[in-house]
């Protein structure tokens, strides 16, 4: 007899079902109420990793184009990879151009922390210290987070009226966006800084 018209002639007698057929029944419902909870986990964990890795993609992709517009408006930069807080930090320092409708040149910099694995950003009408104090870096704002080197090489590198910028995010030590990019300065007449 199959189980579906065993099922339907015990509804018609009310007798209830045997011990052993409600530990098979309850076997079976533990069964897939465990794989359906696994499935769940499962799904939760790789919606919370490409979460995270699109986080830091965006992260990177939004630090790069922010470095990458200062240059194009600059009049001037350099790079600068010693006598900073720590071994591996670097600068990228630049006079550029605001957005307003009169041009005014204000200084800007990038930081990269190699401590904490940070790009940092900061605009300053006055001349930025070089090198800046950690406290001040502190406060400047937060463009990248997860950062490391691409390949051992410089994060900022200068060529003439180029700058490269290379680097990558990391998440739960994958990587999440490597960065290549290159800026060249746009601004017209090459002239030496005022703001280093």
């Amino acid at each position: 007899m199959s189980l579906v018209a065993s099922l339907r002639d015990r509804s018609q007698r009310e007798d209830g079902f045997t011990m052993s057929e409600l530990v098979v029944y309850s076997l079976i419902l533990a069964l897939v109420l465990g794989t359906v909870g696994a499935i769940m986990i499962s799904m939760q964990r790789v919606e919370r990793d490409v979460r995270l890795s699109t986080g830091a993609a965006t992260q990177a992709q939004f630090a790069a184009d922010n470095i990458a517009d200062g240059i194009r408006n600059s009049r001037s930069f350099d790079v600068v990879i010693s006598g900073l807080a720590e071994e591996g930090d670097a600068m990228l320092m630049a006079s550029t151009a605001n957005r307003s409708s009169d041009v005014v040149w204000e200084c800007s910099v990038w930081y990269y922390s190699a401590l904490e694995h940070t790009i940092r950003s900061h605009t300053s009408g006055d001349t930025i210290p070089n090198p800046p104090s950690s406290s001040a870096i502190l406060g400047w704002t937060l463009l990248a987070e997860d950062v490391n080197l691409s390949d051992s090489s410089d994060i900022f590198s200068r060529s003439g009226s180029q700058v490269l910028i290379q680097f990558e995010t990391v998440v739960n030590d994958n990587t999440a966006a490597v960065i290549t990019s290159s800026a060249t300065s746009r601004a017209g007449e090459w002239v030496s800084s005022p703001c280093f």
